[in-house]
Order: C-alpha cells, then sequence, then structure tokens
C-alpha cells in the first residue's frame, strides 16, 4: 500500500479534512485579509427550552461549536439567535442594525446576510440550514423566542410556560424565527448560533496562511491503494 500526499509541503499536514465530513470553511472565499465578518450554524443537537436564562442557551450553542476542532480553533465566543424574556435575540448577539454591521456567513462559505439589518428585515436570501459540521440540516424546528425581526416575542420566550416561538431552518420567510404556532417547553429543539466578530488574517505569517487554507477547505489528504502484478 503507498500513501500519496497532495499539496504543498508536508508541514501542512498537520491539518487534516476528513474526507468523510463535509468541509467546514470558517474563512469565506469572498473576503481579502482584514476582512470582519461573523458565522453562524443550526445546531445538530437538540435540548428543551425550560430555562428562563438565555446564558444556558448561549452555553449550549458554545458547546456545539467546541466540539468541532476547526470552529474551536478560532477561539470565539458563540451566541444563541434567541429571546429571553429580558434578552432579545438581537442584543445577544450583537447584531443591532447599523450598529458596527458585518457580513455573516454560513459554514458552507455562502453568504447568509449582507448585514444585520439584511439579517433581521424579516426575510432571507437563503436559509440557515447548515451546522456546526458543514453539513446541510434540512427543515429542523428551531427555539428562538423571538420575532422575525429578532426581537423579544411578548410571552413566547425561552422558559415560557404558554409556549416558546420556533423557527424553522428551511424557511427564507419570516418563519425562519417566528413560525405561527409555539411549541411546548418541555419539547426538544435546534437553536442558531452566532460566532463573535472575526478577522480574515493578514498573510505573511505562517499561522495567518494555514489558517486561511483550513478555513477555505482547501487542504486535503488522500490515501490510495494501488496493487502492482509481479512479474
Amino acid at each position: 500500500m503507498n500513501f500519496r500526499f497532495w499539496f504543498i509541503p508536508s508541514v501542512l499536514l498537520l491539518l487534516v479534512a476528513s474526507s468523510t465530513h463535509a468541509v467546514v470553511i470558517t474563512i469565506p472565499p469572498a473576503l481579502d485579509p482584514g476582512d470582519q465578518y461573523r458565522l453562524v450554524f443550526v445546531t445538530s443537537g437538540t435540548r428543551d427550552a425550560i430555562p428562563t436564562d438565555i446564558e444556558v442557551y448561549n452555553n449550549f450553542v458554545q458547546s456545539a461549536a467546541d466540539a468541532v476542532p476547526d470552529l474551536a480553533s478560532l477561539a470565539v465566543t458563540w451566541k444563541a439567535m434567541g429571546s429571553s424574556a429580558s434578552v432579545a435575540a438581537r442584543e445577544n448577539t450583537d447584531s443591532i442594525p447599523g450598529v458596527d454591521d458585518v457580513p455573516i456567513f454560513l459554514l458552507d462559505g455562502s453568504k447568509f446576510a449582507d448585514d444585520y439589518g439584511d439579517l433581521w428585515d424579516g426575510s432571507l436570501d437563503i436559509p440557515l440550514n447548515i451546522d456546526e459540521t458543514g453539513n446541510l440540516a434540512g427543515s429542523l424546528r428551531v427555539w428562538t423566542g423571538s420575532n422575525e425581526f429578532g426581537q423579544i416575542w411578548g410571552a413566547r420566550t425561552f422558559g415560557s410556560s404558554g409556549g416558546v416561538k420556533c423557527g424553522y431552518s428551511s424557511m427564507v420567510t419570516r418563519e425562519w424565527m417566528a413560525f405561527p404556532d409555539q411549541t411546548h417547553r418541555f419539547e426538544q429543539s435546534h437553536l442558531y448560533a452566532m460566532s463573535d466578530v472575526l478577522t480574515v488574517p493578514e498573510p505573511g505569517t505562517f499561522t495567518g496562511l494555514l489558517i486561511a487554507l483550513a478555513g477555505a477547505g482547501v487542504l486535503r489528504v488522500t490515501m490510495r491503494s494501488r496493487k502492482r502484478e509481479r512479474h
């Protein structure tokens, strides 16, 4: 059996993207060095919406991100895109329209929103349907406790005994955050997550090169076996 490695210097083989999993793109290819941006995903795991404390949900999405090496290596904070009775989703994620706006991307490299105003205008260009592993998530029910503008939804926030507002990850209309019905807090649903602001690393440093290559999903290690006939 012969092992054949593709790409440039062998030291880069320290970063390996498994062919059995989707590539997690942490640096969108459309951006340039120095550009700022944020990432979002929908969690592959679920939980109830019993707690009223927003930090419980923040910790849940943080744990989901930290379980993925590509995301853990970013060393950033992730917040839930949802509302408690005292904190709206747009405030919890520091994504208030017009305040330090940056573009937002999915983990497959697609632009999700041009800025916070685009994010919270009540409609989307594409659905938020990529999970933390970079895989297509499909149509998942997601706890939000919010309306489509990222604001608190009356008595339908996290922990509400009368039911918690949900959205669906396959939707691009207001239903991505605010489906007409609400779900009992004891049920299991997913969560949306948003990262802190990230900056595309400047070229010229070895670390920056490695991060950029890994983020763009460029690195591959391919193993092939070849049988040779002996004469």
